[in-house]
């Protein structure tokens, strides 16, 4: 703990290539796309916005997440930037990282799990599906999509925006420790505005669920960017978050 506190207090020297807005901006953008998303969704698979079916809504938030990665690797495809994403290995190895992490997933949802009074509840993405209705049971279809999104695109767009671009602005504007808080809590905002759809639907789900485990996970896999110096371990990490999810999902639909 004595050397853990100072390694997450430094800040880098020289700050990234980018500002706080450009960074900010980026957020918007992301979320601009999960409207985007849901609308495309809602267009191949039928349903209106504010009750588009469980299928419909896994593909929007996935193509929003394709939109996201796109975009940041676009828009920062210059040398300087590209570096100071950090998409190279870090200081620990990918297995552990991921091992690691999956361990803090289950810490987090036990939080959660007690917060909640006992609500056992899943993701917010895989919410639809967990209803104990037949008609709502994921098939084939919803399991592959909820896969690549919980466990590969969504990990990247997320690790892009807030672990690759706002949070190394916000550790150089507030500071270390602060700027990893900062960062939790716009990416919990983020999330429970995002996946508002799924709250929306009545179904009992505690804003525990859509605030304080999203603003924990975040916390999470900031230290994790910040320990390793590598935006590809936190993806990693966020990976193992996604693979909770979708093992928490099989046990409570069987």
């Amino acid at each position: 703990m004595n050397t853990l506190i100072p390694r997450l207090n430094a800040v880098a020297k020289t700050p990234p290539p980018w500002s706080l807005t450009t960074a900010l901006v980026a957020v918007v953008v992301a979320f601009v796309f999960v409207v985007i998303g849901t609308l495309v969704g809602g267009a191949w698979f039928g349903g209106s916005v504010e009750a588009l079916p469980p299928f419909a809504q896994l593909v929007g938030w996935l193509i929003a997440a394709v939109l996201t990665a796109l975009f940041v690797l676009q828009t920062r495809r210059a040398a300087p930037d590209r570096d100071a994403l950090r998409m190279t290995p870090g200081t620990a190895p990918l297995p552990l990282i991921l091992f690691v992490s999956f361990g803090a997933a289950i810490a987090v949802d036990l939080i959660g799990v007690l917060l909640a009074g006992g609500v056992f509840a899943p993701a917010p993405e895989l919410l639809p599906f967990a209803q104990g209705s037949a008609a709502a049971a994921p098939g084939f279809r919803e399991w592959a999509v909820a896969f690549v999104l919980m466990i590969a695109v969504q990990p990247v767009a997320d690790g892009l925006v807030f672990r690759g671009l706002l949070l190394p602005s916000l550790r150089s504007a507030l500071g270390g420790i602060a700027g990893i808080v900062a960062q939790a809590v716009i990416y919990a905002a983020f999330h429970y505005l995002a996946f508002t759809p799924a709250y929306a639907q009545g179904q009992g789900v505690s804003l525990v669920y859509g605030i304080v485990v999203p603003l924990l996970e975040g916390i999470v896999l900031g230290v994790v960017r910040v320990l390793t110096g590598s935006t590809r371990s936190a993806i990693v990490a966020h990976a193992a978050f996604g693979i909770f999810a979708i093992a928490k999902l099989i046990i409570i639909v069987t």
